[in-house]
């Protein structure tokens, strides 16, 4: 009699909160916000059920779906979307993104989410203003609170393999002269790698929006930091275009003669993406231009599972320049390097904007960065006596793994994160 008159009340209150417009569920969680966003960037799905991304969910009561840039060209993916006026909660706000009025401004929003508007200084705050006076996105990159710990080149340089300089006996290097000189004298020696496959001497990427490996380069080697598409000299004021300098006539015209020469891959220009991280991923390749982040990732796991590391196929950066004697400046701090002209941003078509505003702060609480960026505690790192995060041997073949890293990690990549160190003043962030 007892139990049926439970579930009678069970059921009423069912129906009451059905009426209602309430959810009731079965367990003690929270009912999870759902959130979607595009970034007009090639990015790596992950599962639906990802473990930290569930995670994330139970603690802030949110979570985001992330789509990404896939067989279309970014502008046509972007003027697609204006095109049918109907968006995703997030994007990668831009000008176009702007000028159609797609974006919120999220400084009428910010005052009651402390982690975004003190994200940045006032002063940063200020370069992102548009003409209407109002802030539409929040830059995901190279934001450090607290001192900066980066302990890898994460930017452009002339990259070389280890197993170069080693047969080389380590000599320094930091010229392009000395740079091409040294892969010719080792490809000349040295023309297969030991299971017969021919070596490739040097290449470079070109494709589409990628073309920067070979375009900006000049600037580097005049010594110049990444100031995005010219050199500016500090003390002068003065702005330069690095395509048309006399080192940028000298570096093309090399490019030119160890083309001629065979040292330049004659497949280079004509190579996708896809296919110029194949040829990587064979550790084939003796050097390249290129910015760290877009090509360590894919081939790291590949060189850990081939022992392509131990043969020495892993890259390591040179900071050369066009002639000796000047300073050079491919290594900056990440903060000199933030990109103004894009970021995060919140469409029109989102139906809570309080929510995705407090989505993105929640993302920057430091419990939460550590999760995103570390993972679990015991399960994809350590902590030692003192509070110091490491890796086990077999958590670091962990994160070499990709199928795991989908089907576990969620770094939510282009959302903010914090730099640096951590809140506990011991660890870095990632």
């Amino acid at each position: 009699m007892i139990k049926r008159l439970v579930s009678a009340a069970i059921t009423v209150a069912l129906f009451i909160g059905l009426i209602a417009g309430v959810t009731f569920k079965a367990s003690d969680k929270k009912e999870i916000k759902h959130f979607t966003a595009f970034f007009s960037v090639e990015g790596d799905n992950i599962d639906p059920d990802n473990d930290i991304k569930q995670l994330i969910a139970e603690q802030i009561g949110a979570e985001c779906e992330e789509t990404w840039l896939v067989g279309q060209d970014k502008d046509d993916a972007i003027n697609s979307l204006i095109a049918t006026g109907e968006y995703p909660d997030f994007v990668l706000g831009e000008t176009a993104l702007y000028e159609a009025d797609a974006l919120i401004p999220i400084d009428e929003y910010w005052d009651d989410y402390p982690n975004i508007k003190e994200y940045l200084s006032d002063e940063q705050w200020e370069k992102l203003r548009q003409p209407d006076g109002h802030i539409y996105w929040i830059p995901p990159f190279g934001i450090s609170h607290g001192d900066d710990v980066e302990m890898l080149h994460n930017g452009e340089a002339f990259w070389i393999q280890t197993r170069v300089l080693k047969w080389a006996g380590y000599p320094k290097i930091t010229t392009i002269e000395q740079y091409f000189d040294l892969i010719e004298s080792y490809v000349q020696a040295n023309p297969t790698m030991p299971d017969g496959t021919e070596n490739i001497p040097f290449t470079m990427l070109c494709d589409d929006w990628r073309y920067f490996c070979l375009e900006n380069v000049p600037q580097f080697l005049d010594g110049f930091p990444n100031d995005g598409s010219c050199m500016v000299d500090m003390e002068t004021k003065k702005v330069m275009d690095y395509n048309v300098t006399d080192t940028a006539k000298r570096y093309f015209g090399k490019l030119n003669e160890e083309f001629r020469k065979g040292i330049m891959d004659p497949g280079a220009f004509n190579a996708t993406y896809d296919q110029y991280l194949d040829k990587l991923s064979t550790g084939a390749v003796l050097g390249m231009v290129d910015q760290w982040w877009q090509f360590y990732y894919v081939i790291d796991p590949v060189f850990k599972k081939q022992n392509l590391a131990q043969l020495g196929c892993d890259y390591v950066p040179l900071p050369v320049t066009i002639d000796d004697g000047i300073h050079n400046r491919w290594h900056t701090n990440r903060m000199a390097e933030i990109d103004y002209s894009s970021g995060v941003s919140i469409t029109t078509s989102c139906k809570d904007i309080e929510g995705a505003m407090k989505f993105v702060s929640d993302l920057l609480e430091s419990d939460i960065i550590r999760e995103r960026f570390w993972g679990e505690e015991g399960k994809d790192y350590s902590v030692d006596e003192n509070g110091l995060f490491y890796l086990t041997n077999e958590q670091a073949e962990k994160k070499s793994d990709s199928s795991y890293q989908t089907a576990h990690m969620c770094s939510y990549s282009y959302f903010p994160r914090v730099e640096g160190m951590l809140d506990d003043g011991i660890n870095a962030f990632s």
